[in-house]
């Protein structure tokens, strides 16, 4: 059901149960976006606890668990994406850029750490290519064109599915993080897909306090 299933199979004997409380057409697709959320914050190296917290009571055991597959290359970590974080753009896919008319709104939702305590930030929003599209996944780059972090499509919008003509269950929503996140740098999204990325770049805006949190 999802790159992080194995991994909360591992720490819980007991299916999580959501019945009574969805249509079956969309309980599995609500299962499994949660998933993809708990596990884009742990590709990600990031602490975020109300995420993870959703699939499992106690997400420090999860925390513990996701070391061990960070280290093995097992479930979520599997593709490499975590290898992408710290690494220019311009060494992904061979320095290869494709413009896809990307569209869409990031920003700065909530203040977290990383998983060595350092500051982050949460990112959610929507993004498209082509208007007829969403892209698998996004890289969060500094101004120098450094990756800070990845999002991925974790959410149904239906506003935007609505707009752009796109399924009824399209996942066209994003979370993602920026690693050391610094409020005064600014912060930008490129679609990372097909094996390229794209020319156009969305900024990424922020409406939370200029401080971190402690």
């Amino acid at each position: 059901m999802g790159e992080v299933a194995d991994l909360f199979g591992a720490v819980s004997a007991t299916p999580f149960d959501f019945s009574g409380t969805l249509p079956g057409s969309c309980m599995g697709k609500t299962v499994h976006l949660i998933m993809e959320s708990a596990a884009t914050s742990l590709i990600n190296g990031v602490c975020d606890t109300d995420m993870v917290a959703q699939m499992y009571p106690t997400p420090a055991t999860v925390y513990s668990l996701a070391k061990q597959y960070r280290q093995r290359r097992f479930d979520m970590f599997a593709d490499g994406l975590q290898d992408w974080i710290g690494v220019s753009e311009t060494n992904l896919f061979g320095g290869h850029y494709k413009s896809v008319e990307l569209k869409g709104s990031i920003a700065v939702q909530s203040l977290v750490r990383c998983a060595n305590g350092t500051p982050a930030a949460r990112v959610t929003g929507w993004a498209i290519e082509r208007e007829t599209s969403i892209p698998k996944q996004l890289i969060l780059v500094n101004a120098g064109g450094e990756v800070c972090g990845l999002a991925r499509s974790t959410e149904i919008r239906t506003n935007i599915n609505r707009q752009y003509k796109l399924p009824k269950f399209a996942a066209s929503g994003f979370l993602g993080y920026i690693r050391d996140y610094n409020p005064q740098t600014p912060y930008f999204v490129r679609s990372a897909d097909d094996n390229r990325l794209s020319t156009e770049t969305l900024r990424v805006t922020s409406s939370v306090p200029m401080a971190a949190s402690n």
